[in-house]
């Protein structure tokens, strides 16, 4: 049962490590969070950098950087939704984009319901799967059937984690992986205890 707790208590944690995540500038962002992007060693006439969108508008000109130790520098970045392209004073680049990622807690509310259910009915496959062979068998199919809804609906655009980020990048396409991948164990499990248990007709059986 532990370790079937396991995919519940990460994706529990997803909130936090987005948090920690957003202290130092990523090259995929939060929308609205403050990071500090810190500068490779560099020297310049002036210390500034500046900010650009992908499509050519200038954000910011000319800002200045704040000194941290021996020719390294900082600044820190808030903006909005988009793809910016930082340019630093001696010509290096950086690229950034940020994108909308929180939690719909309504959505996360049904799907971590259906998750735990099917947590539940596992741990019962498990524990029956040899003195109430039939048992088990209904309860993994049952823990497969609400898996395989939940991954469909979350990959067919029931967002647990409300973001822009592409597909690769996007929180729910994980989520709808441990759905399948819950699903397809408990349907291969149930599959498994029906033929262990399925009595062998031998050849002195009557039809």
């Amino acid at each position: 049962m532990k370790v079937f707790l396991l995919p519940l208590i990460l994706l529990l944690l997803i909130p936090f490590t987005i948090a920690s995540a957003l202290e130092m500038c990523e090259d995929n962002l939060e929308i609205g969070g403050n990071c500090t992007m810190v500068t490779p060693t560099i020297t310049c006439g002036t210390y500034n950098y500046d900010i650009i969108k992908t499509n050519g508008s200038v954000v910011l000109n000319d800002a200045p950087l704040s000194l941290l130790e021996n020719n390294v520098y900082y600044f820190n970045f808030t903006e909005n939704e988009g793809d910016y392209l930082i340019r630093l004073c001696d010509g290096t680049t950086r690229e950034i984009r940020v994108r909308t990622m929180y939690l719909n807690f309504f959505n996360f509310g049904i799907f971590g319901f259906f998750l735990l259910a099917s947590l539940v009915l596992v741990s019962f496959m498990h524990k029956y799967n040899k003195e109430a062979p039939a048992s088990s068998i209904v309860y993994g199919s049952f823990a497969s059937a609400f898996m395989t809804i939940m991954g469909g609906m979350v990959v067919s655009g029931f967002q647990v984690v409300i973001t822009t980020a592409p597909i690769i990048f996007n929180v729910n396409t994980y989520i709808g992986i441990l759905c399948f991948a819950l699903a397809i164990y408990s349907g291969v499990y149930s599959y498994f205890v029906y033929n262990y248990t399925k009595p062998v007709k031998s050849e002195f059986d009557m039809d």
